[in-house]
């Protein structure tokens, strides 16, 4: 993905439409990338920055959260 400007969340869907599990394709598309740029995200944990998005039933955006803030909502 590097220099692409393939949005995340088409990643994703791309990566389930190829057989991989939803875990695994939340591993490639999150916490692998948060640990290769040493990000304090990629994980729900206590310390870690809540960014978070919350995909619907076809894993399209509805909400985004950078920081523990909604920045984005279609709910």
């Amino acid at each position: 993905m590097a220099g692409s400007v393939l949005r995340m969340d088409i990643a994703f869907r791309n990566l389930i439409e190829l057989g991989y599990s939803i875990t695994d394709a939340f591993k490639m598309t999150s916490t692998n990338a948060a640990k290769e740029f040493k990000l304090n995200t990629g994980i729900l944990k206590e310390g870690k920055d809540a960014d978070l998005v919350v995909l619907d039933k076809d894993y399209k955006v509805c909400m985004t959260m950078v920081k523990g803030k909604i920045k984005f909502t279609n709910l």
